[in-house]
Formats: C-alpha cells, sequence, structure tokens
C-alpha cells in the first residue's frame, strides 16, 4: 500500500504519555484513566459511555484530548487499509484514504482537524457513501410523484379545474420521465464498484459503532456529533 508514515504529523505514543503527565495535576483521574485507555487503542474515542458527559466536555478544549483523538481514530482504522488499493495521507490537518478503482481515484474517508481552533468541534471524520446515478435519480422522480399524488388529494375540493389538469400533467411528466430512466441498461461494472466501495464504508462504520444513514438525497448527513468530533456520511452519486 502506498502510504505516508501513519504517525507523520502527529504525536507518537510516547510523546503523548509524556504530554498527559503533565495533565495529572489538573484532570480528574477518571479523565486521566480514560485518556490513557484511549492512547493504548483500548476503545475507540467515538465510543459512549467509557467517561462522563462532564469530563468529556470539560477536555474538549484541552490541547491534550485533541492531540490523543487524532492519535486514537487515525490509528484505529489504519488496519481497515492494509491491503492491495489503497492510498492513505497524512498531511498536515487532514487525513485521507482514497482506493484506486479502473484508473479512477475515490474518496473513502477524509479526517479534517485543528487542534488550535477555538471551536468545539475540532474534528471532522467523513465517510463517503456511493450511489448510482440512475438509482439515485429513480428513487427521487419516485418520491416527487408521491408527494404530487398525496397534495392533489389533500387539496382536491379546493383546486380549480386548472389547478387539477396542472398536477395531472406534472404527474404525467414525473412518469415520463420515470419510464425513460427504468429503460436505461445498468452498468454492471458500476454497481459491483458501488459494492465494493459501500462494503468498505460499512466495515468503517462497523468498527467505529456507526450505522450509515439512509438519507441518500442528502449530499451530507450527520451520523454521529461528540464534544469535540463530528462524523459525517458524505453521498456521491457516480
Amino acid at each position: 500500500m502506498a502510504a505516508n508514515n501513519i504517525e507523520a504529523n502527529i504525536k507518537t505514543k510516547n510523546e503523548l504519555f509524556h504530554i498527559l503527565a503533565f495533565y495529572k495535576a489538573y484532570l480528574t483521574q477518571e479523565a486521566i484513566e480514560y485518556l490513557n485507555s484511549l492512547i493504548n487503542m483500548e476503545f475507540c474515542v467515538l465510543e459512549d459511555n467509557k467517561v462522563s458527559y462532564y469530563d468529556r466536555r470539560q477536555l474538549s478544549g484541552t490541547m491534550i484530548f485533541r492531540e490523543v483523538t487524532i492519535y486514537n481514530i487515525i490509528n484505529y482504522l489504519y488496519p481497515i487499509f492494509e491491503n492491495e488499493g489503497f492510498v492513505t495521507e497524512n498531511l498536515t490537518r487532514h487525513y485521507t484514504i482514497y482506493k484506486k478503482m479502473d484508473k479512477t481515484t475515490l474518496d473513502i474517508l477524509n479526517f479534517y482537524y485543528d487542534i488550535e481552533t477555538k471551536d468545539d468541534s475540532f474534528a471532522t471524520l467523513s465517510i463517503t457513501h456511493y450511489q448510482g446515478y440512475n438509482i439515485y435519480e429513480i428513487k427521487r422522480i419516485e418520491d416527487e410523484i408521491n408527494k404530487l399524488k398525496d397534495r392533489r388529494e389533500k387539496y382536491r375540493s379546493f383546486s380549480s379545474t386548472y389547478e387539477t389538469i396542472s398536477y395531472n400533467a406534472k404527474l404525467q411528466e414525473l412518469k415520463d420521465r420515470l419510464e425513460e430512466m427504468s429503460k436505461l441498461p445498468n452498468d454492471n461494472s458500476k454497481l459491483e464498484k458501488i459494492k465494493t466501495l459501500n462494503s468498505i464504508e460499512e466495515m468503517i462504520c462497523h468498527r467505529l459503532s456507526l450505522i450509515p444513514s439512509q438519507e441518500d438525497e442528502k449530499n451530507v448527513v450527520i451520523l454521529k456529533k461528540t464534544p469535540g468530533i463530528t462524523v459525517e456520511q458524505h453521498n456521491q452519486r457516480v
């Protein structure tokens, strides 16, 4: 796998333990034990109920927690991609993983972080979900037809003849478009590519105890938000 050093641009385990020793005079024992466990990769920082909400909230503004979070997430995900075909890059404030398929580079995951920001959220983990354009369009048109039918029925007694004709004309236009889209041939190679990519997404979500969203019509869906970290699903149509 072509990759930069996994620990490029982030603190090492030994460096984090050295910094943690300084914080022992300022943090609760529970918070110290929590950070210690994160550095030792005993669990992922996104897991719930590993530390009190008060301590988590207090920690989110500290430099040590931000450094430990970045170390934990990057090292937690890295083993998934120890196979051929993945490219991992650890740039300043940006860790990314993508896959090369059929001479195309496809995003798998992006992790943006800024430990010096004053914002409550200093890190965003973006996981890519792929969907075939035809499949997306068919679903969108079907949803639009159902909404138009519901609206027509709801206001039937109040609608003028002109409005009724307009509703019916719009419905027929959508039905014709749906029939046209349904006749387009499926690109089996593309469907297999999407299946492969989304199996990777499921693996990432499983490791992070997340559930992929079915809200395919949105470009970005928030899967989880904790003090300091936001996890997003980025829907990409191909």
